[in-house]
């Protein structure tokens, strides 16, 4: 189950559509990633039982900042991975090692496409 925070108008948005090839179930969002509350996404994962995690640095980052811990505030078991699809920005290191879901088997990576140019990352 990949879910990416993503429109149509992105890169990334052919990428996600592309895992359908590969027999994968999407998800998908139509909204504001902080609208209604900020917890939106979060709480769509859980539902969902998403194992794929797909957004910015700079969203994960704003989380990190402000104390909140998705992992402890829902059932986020499913997740095998989460990605940030930006070219340019920075994943915090604790977030990064996994520590911030408080699942050292989680891994954060940087996924390497989208952006101005369609893919240097």
């Amino acid at each position: 189950m990949v879910f990416y925070f993503t429109t149509c108008g992105w890169m990334m948005w052919n990428w996600l559509v592309s895992s359908l090839a590969l027999g994968a179930t999407i998800v998908l969002y139509d909204g504001a990633p902080l609208s209604p509350d900020p917890r939106v996404l979060w709480r769509m994962a859980e539902v969902e039982r998403a194992t794929v995690f797909g957004t910015s640095a700079k969203y994960l980052a704003v989380f990190e900042k402000e104390g909140v811990e998705p992992q402890v505030e829902g059932d986020l078991s499913a997740l095998r991975a989460t990605e940030s699809l930006s070219t340019v920005a920075v994943i915090p290191r604790s977030t990064r090692r996994g520590a911030y879901w408080n699942r050292r088997d989680l891994p954060a990576s940087r996924a390497g496409a989208g952006g101005p140019r369609g893919g240097r990352g």
